[in-house]
């Protein structure tokens, strides 16, 4: 839904009725019979009120920040520790080394390895072999049974 737009003159004619006493609800009637366009309380409350209008950009701020931590978070993915494996393998034989696969492991799946962990994973030694075969899954770098 995007945002309407309201001229400068409805916007100042809200501020003066709420500035005269009027509450939101019947500032945005008036303006409705006024102008032909009825704005929403929230709205009036935007326009005339700015700890509320303060309060409401930082609830905003943080929920866009929350959802574009959930929506580009690299570590979201749940993986098998036989797909990390799998992974690994691909990367090196597409010429990665052992300190760039690592790196990749971070981002991808939020496992943090290091380059020696990516060597021994490779040699089939190590965790996440370990929990290949107990059949654990990896997210975020966490034990998910």
């Amino acid at each position: 839904m995007s945002a309407k737009r309201y001229d400068s003159r409805v916007v100042a004619r809200a501020r003066a009725l709420v500035a005269a006493g009027w509450s939101a609800y019947r500032t945005a009637q008036f303006i409705e019979k006024e102008f032909g366009s009825k704005p929403t309380i929230t709205t009036v409350r935007l326009w005339t009120d700015e700890a509320y209008a303060e309060d409401w950009r930082r609830r905003n701020r943080q929920s866009t920040r929350r959802n574009w931590q959930k929506n580009n978070s690299h570590a979201s993915e749940s993986i098998s520790p036989e797909r990390a494996l799998e992974r690994i393998r691909l990367m090196r034989q597409h010429s990665l080394s052992p300190k760039a696969i690592s790196i990749v492991a971070g981002l991808w799946w939020g496992q943090e390895m290091t380059p020696a962990e990516v060597e021994g994973a490779l040699k089939g030694r190590g965790m996440l072999v370990n929990r290949a075969k107990r059949g654990d899954f990896l997210r975020g770098g966490e034990r998910v049974s």
